[in-house]
């Protein structure tokens, strides 16, 4: 019943979109502190086995949800850059990046506090910090870092405009913003009318959802399981759903082509 009214309700507005989600991700995060729970995204699978990145095993459990951020930024030279994620959720890509990656520095803001005080309790590494903050009025002066990422959160925002002016302010010149997310075709088209009027330059847009979609199949049933153990049954609906398991309405409507699943990279000239 409450993965009903979730995805009934989650839609109506972008403002009410935003304060919703907000309250969704807070409770998560203050009633679920499951340390093995660091990724939310759905994954990826690449074509070609030799791209995948060569993990340690004690991350090979969380293979795919890291190759979303491994595709997403493996074309960057971040060594040494500055890097600030905004949504970084529960961390667990910042700890990637931040471990395999070896940026001089990188903030993940998230709107939530709980996932905030998560992530810094979880992640121990000198160079990696997490804040609470909001992507349409960030707390960081201009020209603040070299590299903006965001995964799979833009769709949360009450305003997309808002967000991309704030990114490409705290950018300086040749400064590079990768963005992944997942949306409707009539949403997409709202998001590209709004990146062709914006300051950037587009370096490439890839259409990425096959990639996902392999992903979500490859760990549904591990995922589905974990679930059960993990969620009582009152929320395990909304977690199947934010979790995108195979036959619930997230999986379904990107099988379909209804959901749409991009990658992008721009530069600020």
């Amino acid at each position: 019943m409450l993965g009903s009214i979730w995805r009934s309700i989650k839609f109506l507005t972008p403002s009410f979109n935003r304060a919703l989600s907000k309250f969704g991700y807070e409770m998560a995060a203050k009633n679920f502190q499951f340390e093995d729970w660091r990724f939310m995204n759905f994954g990826y699978v690449y074509e070609n086995d030799k791209d995948s990145p060569v993990l340690e095993k004690t991350d090979e459990l969380d293979r795919y949800f890291i190759q979303l951020y491994d595709h997403l930024i493996k074309d960057l030279n971040v060594e040494n850059k500055k890097i600030l994620e905004v949504g970084s959720g529960r961390g667990g890509g910042a700890n990637y990046i931040s471990k395999y990656y070896k940026p001089l520095s990188y903030v993940g803001i998230d709107i939530s506090q709980n996932a905030i005080d998560f992530s810094n309790r979880v992640n121990n590494i000198d160079t990696l910090s997490f804040e609470q903050g909001d992507a349409e009025n960030l707390s960081f002066k201009d020209q603040t870092f070299d590299i903006v990422i965001n995964v799979e959160s833009s769709h949360c925002y009450g305003s997309f405009d808002k967000f991309l002016s704030e990114v490409f302010r705290v950018l300086p010149s040749d400064g590079y913003f990768a963005f992944t997310d997942i949306m409707t075709i009539s949403k997409w088209n709202e998001i590209e009318k709004i990146i062709n009027n914006s300051k950037f330059r587009k370096i490439y847009e890839k259409d990425i959802s096959q990639n996902a979609l392999n992903s979500l199949t490859k760990v549904s049933e591990w995922r589905k399981t974990w679930l059960e153990d993990k969620f009582p049954s009152f929320v395990r609906g909304v977690a199947e759903d934010i979790s995108a398991v195979k036959g619930t309405r997230p999986y379904n409507k990107l099988e379909s082509g209804k959901l749409i699943y991009k990658t992008y990279l721009f530069v600020k000239d």
